[in-house]
């Protein structure tokens, strides 16, 4: 079978799940955090690729569902 797109690019002992787990290398003064529940799975709402809208709002939040105009920056302790 012949791979197409994506697939193609991808090796097959490409590991997946130690990507996912891994930390991120961003520093916490450069994260975005929901302003609601500090989570750092935070989007622009152009960028869903889900096509959620929300013309009152910028950014969203993955974890609680939150959407307001600008994420938090940093780590807990700020």
């Amino acid at each position: 079978m012949t791979k197409s797109g994506a697939e193609s690019l991808v090796p097959e002992d490409f590991d997946f799940e130690a990507i996912h787990k891994a930390r991120s290398t961003t520093p916490l003064d450069e994260r975005r955090r929901c302003p609601e529940c500090r989570s750092t799975r935070v989007y622009q709402i152009s960028d869903d690729p889900r096509g959620w809208t929300d013309a009152d709002s910028d950014f969203g939040c993955e974890n609680c569902q939150a959407h307001f105009d600008e994420p938090i920056r940093g780590g807990f302790d700020e």
